[in-house]
Formats: structure tokens, C-alpha cells, sequence
């Protein structure tokens, strides 16, 4: 029975070092596989399998990064409103007016008007003051804005931003 309980232990032992374990400092492989999260409102976006999906409110959907040593984990969100009226201009011009070092450009992503802006803000966690940098995409599609979100503190931001951009380029309506 000893042995037996031995033989079991050296099986079990040897599966878990021979499992591949996640980078050490928690950052994203952009080799594996991936999943496609497909929204209500018939949009869809792919993401690491090894991302966590959360739903904070309303329609809104975020994906994070694998947990590592930062205060705030780094990930993408998708928020989507209903829009009557205004442009984008209108709305980066609102960011602008709560940000500071802000960078935007327009484009078209897959057809679609949109425009992408990225800055830097303060964030207080636990009497904190920790640096956070963004990256906006806003794209309007028939009467709704969706509003993809990529930040990460700001010391980080560039290490995960391969993956990001390749997270936010996947995004269909």
C-alpha cells in the first residue's frame, strides 16, 4: 500500500512539473489559444483563454490580464452607448478636458468612422498614487458607440500593448 501511495505521488509530481506554467511575471504569451466573446448586441472580440472575463455593469465586458505583482491588473473593456447625436470629435474632446498627455488620431477600422486616443491619469487604491495609462478606440456603428478600452499602469503599458492591440484589432460588429 506504501508503494502504491508512493508510485501515485511520483505520477502526480511529475504531471504538474511537466505542465507549462504561465511567465513568471504574469505577462500574456501572444502564442496559445484564444477565445471569442460574442456580445448581445452582436459584436465580438477575441481574447487570451488565459484572461478573466468580468461584467461590472450594465452591458459593459472586461478582460484582464493574468494576476502579477501591480496594484491594478491590465486589461481591455468594451462599453457600448446609445448615441443621438454628436461625433466622435465631440467625445475625444471630453476626454481631453479629464486627461493629461493625450495623443488621438482618426481613422476608419473596418469600415467604421473612428478615432483613438491615448493618455496618461492618476489613480488613488488604498491611499495609492498609482500612474495608469490608457488607449481608447471609439467606433460608431449604426446608433451605438463602443468604446474599447485598453489601460495598464503606466510603467507596464508598453509590455502588454502587443497584446492589447492585437485584442482591440479583433474587435467585429
Amino acid at each position: 500500500m506504501k508503494n502504491k501511495l508512493i508510485v501515485i505521488l511520483i505520477a502526480i509530481l511529475t504531471i504538474l512539473v511537466s505542465c507549462k506554467t504561465a511567465p513568471q511575471e504574469g505577462f500574456p504569451e501572444l502564442e496559445g489559444k484564444y477565445a471569442t466573446f460574442s456580445g448581445e448586441e452582436g459584436w465580438k472580440i477575441t481574447y487570451p483563454y488565459n484572461w478573466v472575463v468580468k461584467y461590472p455593469e450594465n452591458n459593459d465586458v472586461g478582460f484582464y490580464a493574468p494576476k502579477t505583482k501591480n496594484e491594478i491588473d491590465a486589461g481591455i473593456g468594451v462599453k457600448i452607448l446609445e448615441i443621438k447625436k454628436g461625433s466622435i470629435e465631440d467625445l475625444v474632446k471630453e476626454v481631453e478636458k479629464r486627461t493629461q498627455n493625450i495623443d488621438k488620431k482618426k481613422f476608419y477600422f473596418r469600415g467604421l468612422e473612428a478615432y483613438e486616443a491615448t493618455y496618461e491619469f492618476p489613480v488613488l487604491k488604498s491611499g495609492k498614487k498609482i500612474e495608469m495609462k490608457t488607449s481608447q478606440r471609439y467606433i460608431i456603428s449604426e446608433n451605438k458607440l463602443f468604446i474599447i478600452t485598453y489601460a495598464a499602469e503606466k510603467k507596464d503599458f508598453e509590455a502588454f500593448k502587443e497584446i492589447a492591440n492585437k485584442i482591440m484589432n479583433s474587435f467585429e460588429t
